[in-house]
């Protein structure tokens, strides 16, 4: 269980558009981003396929292990919800601006 890396399948695989289409460099720098944060949700497989596979071999895996990889996947999901986070508060134009805060127990009228 040592190998968790992310098994070579189309389904766990993030193509870059310029593979697939004919696109311009600008949009290739805007998928490379997007392309990125889906290679890290992608990465938080790879602890989950080796529980997988050690269950396929029928060398069950120990509490122990199970439980490095669960934190191990949710640890990799946190920080791909982060990146998926910051791109999308990049994309926001800087024209709209954050809500203000109102003191609690105040009401807009």
């Amino acid at each position: 269980m040592d190998d968790w890396a992310t098994p070579e399948v189309d389904a766990l695989s993030a193509p870059k558009l310029h593979q697939q289409f004919k696109v311009k460099k600008s949009v290739q720098e805007r998928d490379k981003n997007m392309f990125n944060v889906q290679c890290a949700f992608l990465i938080a497989t790879g602890p989950l396929c080796g529980l997988r596979d050690c269950i396929e071999n029928d060398s069950a895996p120990s509490y122990e292990e199970i439980k490095v990889a669960f934190e191990k996947a949710l640890c990799l999901l946190s920080s791909a919800n982060d990146q998926l986070s910051i791109l999308r508060r990049q994309r926001i134009p800087r024209s709209h601006k954050p809500f203000e805060e109102k003191p609690r127990g105040t009401t807009s009228g």
